[in-house]
């Protein structure tokens, strides 16, 4: 006989709104499973969160989520055999054989031999998985066929408790997610092993493309060894408390240019890096300035060059015009934007 889940069940209905009961949730199972911890994690564009944990120390979380996640042994099978119900890791893989992996001689064997662990996965949507495990000591045995089929009628209530909470929490998150989404430029906050914490709409599409960076085992990194070495270095430092830094990128990526500063407040130390692609950023601003400022399409080209970093005497020759016209058009820029040069112009057409 499956054991009694629908008091748990309750308490999954309740954790959509109670943050304390979704805080406990890892606990009430790992008491109703007989296990010695839990852990719970979502996944989405290769990025990890932890949403929740018991009977792991937090030295041990703090490393997982930097490093040994992608050595799971346990995740990386559920993930491959993309198993939506309760499965015992004795199905696939022997306590002698998990002795041997890396994350159980370099993690989970100082945490009281963790060797058994029955889990599942779940598509929460929009690209994201929860994965959920709970583990036993090799002295407590194998999971018991009752256990794993009480655990399998909780999987699909605690996926409808995670996206609940998604769906009610967005709204909160919109506002700044849209901002930050809307950017030209790529942003990224990492940790000071370059772990990403957030990406921007732009950043995980430059990511995905891998043209400039990429992920490299859960790492922030580049296909050109020297960037990636270059800004490994960086945020190094800036997590370190040894300020920012900018970084031009070569050939031929040459077009983008990074900015690393410290994130002040957070409860660890993180950096925050944009990057940005010079071209597409000039582009943008100017076609806002088009917007706000009624600017007439030769104008806004105008004002873009100048962003590019040109002269109005380049723009000329490129456009193929006199100065004189370069001049008519900046004196309509400047009444336009109501400043009265190009350095206030660029200044303001900057700080959109």
């Amino acid at each position: 006989m499956p054991l009694e889940s629908t008091e748990l069940i309750c308490h999954f209905i309740d954790s959509i709104l109670d943050d304390d009961a979704f805080a406990s949730i890892p606990e009430r199972i790992a008491d109703f499973a007989n296990t010695a911890s839990v852990l719970i994690q979502t996944h989405a564009n290769s990025l990890v969160q932890i949403d929740g944990a018991y009977g792991l120390s937090p030295d041990l979380l703090q490393k997982y989520e930097q490093y040994f996640w992608q050595r799971d042994v346990w995740k990386n099978i559920y993930e491959v055999r993309q198993f939506n119900f309760t499965v015992s890791s004795d199905d696939f893989i022997t306590v002698s054989d998990f002795h041997e992996t890396e994350i159980y001689r370099d993690l989970l064997r100082h945490e009281g031999d963790l060797s058994r662990c029955a889990g599942f996965i779940s598509d929460l949507g929009d690209g994201e998985r929860l994965i959920f495990g709970t583990h036993r000591t090799e002295a407590m045995g194998a999971f018991e066929p009752e256990v794993l089929d009480s655990l399998n009628r909780l999987a699909d209530p605690l996926a409808r408790m995670f996206q609940a909470r998604r769906r009610l929490a967005a709204p909160r998150r919109s506002l700044a997610e849209l901002v930050l989404d809307d950017q030209s430029d790529a942003i990224l906050v990492v940790d000071s092993h370059g772990v990403p914490q957030f990406a921007n709409a732009c950043a995980l599409r430059l990511m995905e493309s891998a043209n400039v960076i990429s992920l490299r085992a859960g790492r922030i990194s580049s296909p050109d060894p020297s960037i990636a070495a270059s800004l490994r270095k960086l945020v190094t430092s800036t997590c370190k408390g040894h300020g920012g830094g900018d970084l031009r990128f070569p050939p031929p990526a040459s077009g983008y240019r990074a900015s690393v500063t410290p994130l002040p407040g957070a409860e660890a130390a993180l950096a925050c890096i944009r990057l940005r692609d010079e071209k597409a950023w000039a582009t943008a601003r100017a076609n806002q300035a088009q917007s706000l400022h009624g600017l007439t399409a030769a104008e806004t080209q105008l004002t873009e060059g100048l962003l590019g970093g040109l002269t109005p005497g380049d723009i000329a020759n490129q456009r193929n015009v006199t100065m004189p016209t370069i001049r008519k058009q900046l004196r309509s820029i400047y009444a336009k934007t109501d400043v009265t040069g190009q350095a206030e112009l660029l200044k303001l057409i900057s700080g959109f």
